[in-house]
């Protein structure tokens, strides 16, 4: 049904407010950018064994949790942002 019909008119457009903006004059292309700095490392050796599932386990939210998985030879990949 979307697109079906001609859009009904908001407040902005019956008051005169309807704001039209120009094409831009440099191509969004052009625009210059700073280079990526390069990402921080973080290197930490333990003293001995670490179980991961003792250390992750409590940040999973559930057996169906997407950012949280296990793989069979061991590995274990924990997303965050």
């Amino acid at each position: 049904m979307a697109g079906r019909f001609a859009p009904r008119p908001s407040r902005a457009t019956v008051r005169g407010g309807e704001t039209v903006v120009p094409p831009a004059a440099v191509p969004p292309t052009a625009v210059p950018r700073q280079a990526a700095a390069p990402g921080a490392v973080r290197v930490w050796v333990p003293d001995g064994p670490l179980d991961l599932g003792l250390v992750l386990g409590p940040l999973r939210r559930g057996p169906g949790d997407p950012t949280f998985r296990t793989m069979p030879d061991g590995s274990v990949w924990r997303a965050s942002r």
